[in-house]
């Protein structure tokens, strides 16, 4: 049995993405979620447990006709195992369980670097200039 992707087109995007609760759609066919909400569902769940998946996922303002039928049963699933786990300091923008937070180090050391490189090359600009007059 092969895994169906579902690959939204540009109008669900547009949608999707006007939702507070996403932040980015990867590959056309990825949600990512902001952790607030991950957080705020999987504690809805916990509090209430007669509401469904879907329902939660509605109320936040998700138009249930654009994603899977099981996508936001899953979603809580998931989330509800790794708050499980780690509690929730999983859902933290800092947390060192996930690899966008470890990707997220990466790329701020990366900016520290772009930054003493932007400022080294203004530094060589001007000296060229002064050398020139």
């Amino acid at each position: 049995m092969t895994k169906r992707v579902r690959v939204f087109n540009d109008n669900e995007i547009v949608k999707l993405l006007k939702n507070p609760n996403v932040l980015a759609i990867k590959n056309r066919s990825q949600i990512v979620y902001s952790n607030e909400f991950k957080y705020t569902a999987v504690l809805t769940r916990l509090k209430y447990p007669e509401k469904t998946a879907r329902q939660i996922f509605e109320e936040a303002g998700f138009d249930m006709n654009i994603l899977n039928e099981r996508t936001p049963q899953r979603r809580i699933c998931y989330w509800l195992h790794q708050y499980e786990k780690f509690g929730e300091e999983y859902f933290k923008e800092d947390n060192k369980y996930t690899f966008k937070a470890k990707k997220k180090k990466q790329l701020i050391g990366n900016e520290n670097t772009i930054n003493k490189l932007k400022v080294n090359v203004e530094v060589l600009i001007k000296e060229l200039f002064k050398w020139e007059d």
